[in-house]
Formats: C-alpha cells, structure tokens, sequence
C-alpha cells in the first residue's frame, strides 16, 4: 500500500510549532496544573464533606486548600491560553509567509489557473483555519486526554462498577459521534472551495466596478457572489449540523450515565461498598468528566477542518514555481544580438499561438512589433520574459540559450512595460525602484519622471515620491502607464520590452515617448509590441505577425510596397495618418 504523500501545509506547521517548543511546553504544563486542579478539588470537597459534622474536625486546612486549588487552577488555565494562542498566531503567520513567497514565484501560468482570490483565500480564510491543528492539536486534545484518563483512574479507585458504567455509556456514544466528524471535514472543504470561489469571484467584479456601473450591471455581477456565499452558507450549515450533533450526544451519554450511575450508586451505597462521600466525589468526577470529552470530541472535528484548509493551502505550496537557480550570466559572446528566436512554437490550452517564429532583435534600436489582434505579439514578450515556456525551439538572450541563464539574471537583463495595470499600492518611490537592491537619488528619480512628462505632477503631490498609490493618490491609465515606463528607465537593462505603452497616452505624451523611444534606441535594444502609427516611427524595422507567425521583418516603405499584412495593418489604422506620422 502506498504512503500517503506528507503535506507540505502540515510540514511548514509542524516545523513553526516546534520551533515554539518552549512556549509551548509552557502552555501545556499550564494547562496540566490546571487539569489537575479539577482533579484534586472533587477529592478536597469529598474530604470537607466527610469532616462535615465531626465536633473536633478541623476543615480550615482543606477549606483553604480548596480555594488554593481553584484560583491556581483558573489562573494556569488562562495563561495557559495565552501562550497557547500567541505561539498558534505565529505560526499561522509562519504559514501566511510561506504561502505569500512560494505564491509570488509560481509559473504565471499556474497562477492564472489557480486564480489571484483563490491565492488570497488560501493565505487568509484557509491560513486562520489551521489554527485548528496549531491549537487543539497541540495541546487542547492532549490535556484533554491526560484529564479524561486521570477520572477515569480516580473514578476506577473510588468505584469500579459505577466507572464501568459510565464508560460503556460514553463509548456507545462516542461511535455515533465519529460518523458526523466524517461530515464535517467533507463540509468544510466545501465551504472553504466556496468562500475561495467568492473571494475570486468578488476581486473580478471590484476590479472592473466602473464598467459594472457603467453598463448598470450591479445585479448581474453579483450573481456570481450570490452563487458563492449561498455554496459557503449551505457547507457550513451542513458543517454545523454535524457539530450540533456531537453535543446533544454528549449530553444524552450523560444523561444515561448518570441515570446508570445513580441506580447502580444506590445499590453500592446500602451495600456499604462506598461510602456517601466518595459517592458524591464520583458524582462529581461525572459531571466534570464530560467538558474534556466535548472538548475531544469537538476538537477532532476542529482537526478535521484543519486538514480541509491544509489540503487547500497545498494547492499553493506544492505548486510548480520557477527555477531558483542563482549564480552568474553565462559567457557571452561578442556582437551576438539583443534577442534571437529559431522555430519558436507555443501551445496554450491545445492551441498553436506561435508558429514556428523565427527573429532577430540588434542590440541597439527599435523594433516593432505589429498586427492583428490575437497574432501572438504579447506572448513573444512572454516567451523572452520566460512567463511562458515554448514548447519547441530555441531562444537566445545577448547569444546565450535562454535556459542557460539563471532566471533572475536574464530578467535583469530585461525591462518590461506592459500595457495593464503595473502599479503596486505602496509609494511612488517603491513602484519607481521595484526590484533595485540600491536606493536611487531623489534627483535621479525626478529626472526619470521629467523624461516621462511626471516630474510636476509627482512634485504636487503633498507627500512627493512617498505618496502612496490608492490611499488618497489616484492616477490616471496613462499616468501609471508613465509610471511604469520610467521605473523601466531607472534600469540598467540592455533591453527593454514595451507593450502597447502608448495604448493609455494623449497625443502630447504618445510624442513624447516617441522621441524617448528614438533616444533609448541609440544605447539599447527596445522591443515595442504597438499598433499605433506614432510609434511605430520610432521603430528602425517593424516585424508583422499575422496567426503567431512573424510574416516579414523590414522597414515601414519596405512592408508597406511588399507585405500585404502590413498592409493591411496600416488600411486598419489609417495608412494616411501613418504617413503623416512617419513625415
């Protein structure tokens, strides 16, 4: 039979917890002492009880002894979970960091298939619910454990008989109990599949709220969120129904037990085979005895929706990442090209999005890369960037295979400005500085904004460079376009990638890049995905694709007399405005 493969969730848990240990023997010596408290005060009461009515008894001593036993008891049981709850939040958070890391490597594809909600799910809703394990598992099912055995051992010297009684009982009850723990582990799969469905299905919708309401579709968006939280709430009705369960079973167990225990209790009793003291101090013991197996019961089903939220967390964590290999650029050889593709095919879900391309990009200037919709043109940036892997071919950067270099060396190599969305919510200095170990001047970061048209507005702004994007500071599309073209400037990468950076920017500033463009093309290698005729003047040679084939690579008068692609990429965008543009 083969072993089950271990969590790489449980894994991490079970390393924080340990790394803990101190904290957490603490806790559970705690609890013990606490445990032991509500062992001892039974025998104490019986004692008092006993002395009860004797002329030359003495009761201060266990009297005080009681009250000892008592405080010391709920003070080590308080404590006891404090330390408890400290050492279980650090090592969710342990848990969150590793999810958070491993996530933020993933392939990018992997992450698209996983979904952004449901990464975020797994590190919030999913992370709390281990807990579970980090709290009832350590200790809560342990000293629960220890203090059911130690009434069981008193109740077994006070009175065998009644003790075989009581455990029959419970034990019947305790099958019926697991075959709801069964349920409850499958119910909170479920509910936390539903809440990560909810979760990415509310960040599409938040994402895209202004063409939501502009096109009144309120209701309609939330449909899909009506759908989820209506999946979460029947999960956890069916979770809870299993949970409230356990407890009515607890209580007829007891009940039934008492009802035992009292018929058989009076037979010993006028027997002589225990006295009126000890009964009463199995009595109690009976009474106590039930918290623990609650707390064992309720707790196991607690583990099970741990390990329902470890399964989940698993899908993150033993998901494929990229490669970490570090280390140096492999030798280069001199004058090779910028970039240079051979027989590069790419297949995406089953279908053919690049067709055997073959291309050159120099290592200084400007190429652009042009055609239809749907040709393929983001995903040969995506190939370069090593976001998607070809499935044949070969791709070389500066002259060396692709493969040959360490993942992050080639991306330094690389700066990429896509058309989306780049910016993250921190400050302007962090998004312009992204992925530099040193701290540019202020006067460098100014005159990367100048170069962009940003210089004036970021000055404006009441914190400068340190204010922080989406808390208060709103930019436009082709402002934070902007943005991430001079954070691309700030590098010292001898290519630079660009796609459609002009798609968000007005006439003024789409001129504006274009002499940018002209000037960066003197030192480095820039690759332009574009179908504007503005900035397509830039470009010393223009590559047209047409269904992920590269169709012809030439300059604008070349492709405009011989490519009838280019052709009509150029009708598409007004062969007439191209002209002017290119005058």
């Amino acid at each position: 039979m083969s072993r089950r493969p271990e969590s790489p969730t449980l894994r991490l848990l079970s390393r924080s917890v340990r790394s803990r240990r101190g904290r957490l023997s603490a806790a559970i010596m705690l609890a013990l002492l606490s445990a032991a408290s509500g062992v001892v005060a039974p025998l104490l009461i019986a004692r008092i009880l006993s002395g009860i009515g004797g002329r030359h008894t003495d009761l201060t001593a266990p009297i005080v002894q009681l009250v000892v036993c008592v405080l010391a008891g709920a003070f080590a049981g308080g404590w006891s979970s404090y330390l408890l709850s400290s050492a279980g939040e650090r090592a969710i958070e342990d848990v969150r960091t590793a999810v958070v890391r491993h996530a933020v490597r993933l392939r990018v594809p992997v992450i698209r298939r996983i979904g952004v909600g449901e990464i975020v799910s797994r590190m919030g809703p999913d992370a709390a619910q281990l807990r579970a394990i980090t709290d009832t598992g350590v200790t809560v099912l342990p000293v629960s454990a220890v203090m059911v055995a130690a009434y069981i051992t008193v109740m077994g010297l006070l009175d065998w008989v009644m003790l075989a009684v009581t455990v029959g009982t419970f034990a019947v009850a305790s099958i019926a109990i697991r075959a709801f723990l069964v349920g409850m582990r499958k119910a909170a799969q479920s509910q936390q599949a539903a809440l990560g469905r909810l979760a990415q299905s509310a960040q599409s919708v938040f994402t895209m709220i202004s063409t939501v309401k502009a096109y009144r579709a309120e209701d309609r968006a939330v449909e899909p969120l009506r759908e989820a939280t209506g999946a979460a709430a029947t999960s956890a009705i069916r979770a809870a129904r299993a949970q409230a369960a356990i407890s009515p079973l607890m209580g007829l167990g007891q009940q039934i037990a008492i009802i035992g225990v009292l018929a058989v209790g009076g037979i010993r009793l006028s027997s002589g085979a225990i006295d009126i003291a000890g009964f009463v101090a199995f009595l109690m013991y009976l009474f106590q005895l039930v918290n623990p197996l609650m707390t064992l019961a309720q707790g196991a089903g607690r583990i099970q929706v741990g390990r329902a939220a470890a399964t989940r967390v698993d899908e993150v964590l033993g998901a494929e990442a990229e490669p970490s290999d570090a280390g140096p650029a492999p030798a280069l050889p001199p004058q090779a090209p910028a970039l240079r593709l051979r027989e590069v095919d790419v297949t995406l879900a089953d279908k053919l999005v690049l067709d055997n391309v073959s291309l050159e990009v120099p290592r200084t200037g400007v190429l652009a890369v042009v055609g239809p919709s749907g040709a393929g043109k983001s995903t040969l940036l995506n190939v370069v960037e090593r976001f998607t892997e070809p499935s044949s071919g070969h791709v070389e950067l500066l002259g060396a295979p692709l493969d040959a270099w360490p993942i992050g060396e080639a991306r330094r190599r690389m700066a990429l400005v896509e058309q989306d969305r780049t910016m993250l919510n921190t400050s302007i200095r962090r998004n312009l500085t992204l992925g530099r170990q040193d701290d540019p001047t202020d006067e460098r970061l100014l005159d990367a904004l100048r170069a962009v048209g940003l210089e004036e507005t970021v000055r404006a702004l009441p914190d400068g460079l340190d204010a922080v994007l989406g808390e208060g500071v709103q930019m436009s599309g082709g402002e934070e376009q902007r943005l991430a073209i001079a954070r691309a400037l700030l590098t010292d990468a001898e290519i630079l990638l660009l796609d459609e950076p002009s798609a968000h920017l007005d006439g003024v500033n789409e001129m504006r890049l274009v002499d940018l463009l002209a000037r960066l093309g003197r030192e480095r290698a820039v690759v332009v995905v574009t179908h504007r005729p503005s900035t397509i003047a830039a470009a010393r040679s223009v590559a047209v694709m047409e269904a992920g084939r590269v169709v012809a690579v030439d300059d604008h008068e070349t492709l405009l007399a011989t490519c009838p692609a280019y052709r009509a990429v150029a009708h598409d965008q007004g062969e007439a405005v191209m002209a002017a543009a290119l005058s």
